[in-house]
């Protein structure tokens, strides 16, 4: 899997965020499956934290990124794009018509890896994943209950920009691991 364009573009070391680095790192080292929300203001390096953090490490790691104001289509055919460079060397893949489709092709090429390996979910930028009537909550809260919660190797994690942060002087959460 390729790098991070923000890791292979940038060479910067994280300034700060000691906390938020040790939960990830804490997530990631866990024997159990892990679910980490990150979440704040725009463009105080929450992505830069992530990949910074979890991607390079032993195991997989699959990221993807939703598109501002992209439709459901755009962003199911993004996905797929990742899901075939992720996991599939490359190949193209046919486009779900949904994201309980699409997070089933996930779940299945999870189910190849070796039981032994570490895998990262990375889904950024959620809220312009979800948008209305996408689905996507609904199908990764059933994917996170069905299957993904009693697969210790994986740690899924989403983050997302929140206008209404009021919390957090710094401008982001690393929170509710759940």
């Amino acid at each position: 899997m390729s790098p991070h364009p923000s890791v292979a573009a940038v060479n910067e070391t994280i300034v700060g965020r000691t906390a938020e680095r040790h939960e990830l790192a804490e997530a990631y080292a866990s024997s159990q499956a892990e679910f980490v929300t990150v979440y704040g203001r725009r463009r105080v390096g929450k992505t830069f934290l992530v990949v910074n953090s979890l991607q390079g490490r032993k195991g997989a790691y699959f990221e993807t990124t939703g598109i501002k104001n992209g439709s459901l289509r755009v962003q199911l055919e993004r996905f797929s794009q990742e899901l075939g460079r992720g996991f599939f060397k490359g190949a193209p893949l046919q486009v779900s018509g949904n994201w309980m489709r699409a997070l089933q092709l996930l779940t299945d090429a999870i189910a190849t890896l070796p039981k032994s390996q570490k895998i990262v979910l990375f889904f950024d930028e959620l809220p312009w994943l979800a948008t209305p009537k996408s689905g996507i909550l609904s199908a990764l809260e059933y994917f996170w209950n069905r299957h993904w919660v009693n697969d210790r190797r994986i740690k899924l994690v989403v983050c997302g920009s929140s206008v209404d942060s009021k919390a957090g002087v710094p401008g982001f959460h690393c929170c509710a691991r759940c």
